[in-house]
């Protein structure tokens, strides 16, 4: 049976960054004036050594002094500014640490990277958290056998991390997660070992994440964990697995997003085309299952989910047609009276007139 290759078309988000500028404004001079004395009286002489000062020499004297009435706001401007860059220096200084009650989740992240680095990247403040990020990316880029830490745990902590960003509200962040998550699986999972155990744990958790975010009702978010997902189901590890055939297949429940089912539907229809079905009956992938999953979707109260999963269950139908009637409720008049059965059983009756006419 050939299967068609999937496909999803591309999305280019883009992110437009604001920079804050701040002008400093040179502060006014104060100009100093002398009162002057009425015409009348006569000013008594002052020796030469009792002049008083000029007033640049009087300038080393007051900065000592500090009179604020005199030449406050120079003061003033200059220790505002001395204290802006002593806090930025001081905040330079401070190691960064990750809130405890993140740090269980944490661990191997912290031991492989450093604290400072792990708290960087999930950082209340987006410039350190973006240059946390930028780090995180150069490391998993550059990691090589040449590193002293094991595949297998770098892939670990990586995704420690990750999952983190996965979940960031922030377009930027999560657009940036997305891009790294796929940098990970191709430069670390695809090309080092790393154990079953570890990828199938890892990338279910990921995978969930994403999954979750793609029932989010911001289009381009959507867009864009639908892209990811595809991305991570079409890695050739991935396919050895079946840890994302059993997440996407499960049954639907009520309690789901309308969106996080069809995304789970539209992703196990993508898998039916690219790798085909399994021919073993407890596989996830094997006509019964994944005529079960269809059918239930086609009950859903989610139009949209409903729709795709009539083209599921007609796909499969086209592959085993006694299977997929036994799954499906029973072809009367009152089943039918559900345009959502009418139409399924209304397209496997033109295919088989179709099997019928081909003989």
């Amino acid at each position: 049976m050939e299967v068609s290759n999937g496909r999803i078309d591309d999305h280019i988000p883009i992110v437009q960054r604001n920079r804050l500028i701040q002008d400093d404004k040179p502060l006014s001079p104060i100009n100093s004036e002398r009162s002057s004395l009425p015409a009348s009286s006569t000013p008594s002489p002052i020796p030469p050594s009792q002049k008083s000062p000029s007033p640049r020499s009087l300038s080393p004297v007051i900065k000592a002094q500090s009179p604020v009435g005199v030449i406050g706001n120079k003061l003033e401007g200059v220790s505002v500014e001395s204290s802006k860059v002593t806090k930025e220096e001081a905040s330079k200084n401070v190691k960064l640490k990750v809130l405890e009650k993140d740090m269980p989740r944490l661990t191997i992240a912290v031991d492989v990277f450093g604290e400072s680095l792990v708290a960087q990247c999930l950082s209340k403040t987006l410039k350190q958290k973006y240059e946390g990020i930028e780090s995180l990316e150069n490391q998993i880029k550059t990691f090589s056998k040449a590193s002293n830490i094991k595949p297998g745990k770098f892939f670990k902590a990586s995704s420690q991390v990750l999952i983190f960003l996965l979940k960031s509200p922030i377009w930027g962040i999560y657009q940036s997660a997305c891009d790294i998550t796929i940098t990970l699986f191709e430069g670390v999972a695809e090309k080092y070992t790393v154990s079953n155990r570890t990828l199938s744990e890892t990338t279910k958790t990921i995978f969930s994440v994403i999954l979750t975010r793609s029932g989010e009702p911001v289009q381009r978010v959507h867009d864009l964990s639908i892209e990811t997902g595809v991305k991570l189901v079409k890695m050739p590890k991935m396919e050895e697995l079946d840890v994302l055939d059993e997440l996407l297949t499960s049954i639907i429940t009520p309690k789901e997003p309308a969106k996080v089912a069809l995304s789970r539907v539209k992703f196990t229809k993508f898998l039916v085309e690219e790798f085909g079905i399994s021919e073993e009956k407890n596989d996830p992938m094997s006509v019964k299952n994944l005529a079960e999953f269809g059918a239930g979707a086609v009950k859903h109260q989610d139009p949209d989910v409903r729709e795709a999963g009539q083209d599921l269950v007609i796909f499969l139908y086209k592959a085993d047609q006694k299977t997929v009637r036994r799954v499906m409720p029973e072809d009367n008049s009152n089943t039918r009276r559900s345009h959502a059965y009418r139409y399924v059983f209304e397209e496997m009756d033109s295919y088989d007139r179709k099997l019928r006419k081909n003989r």
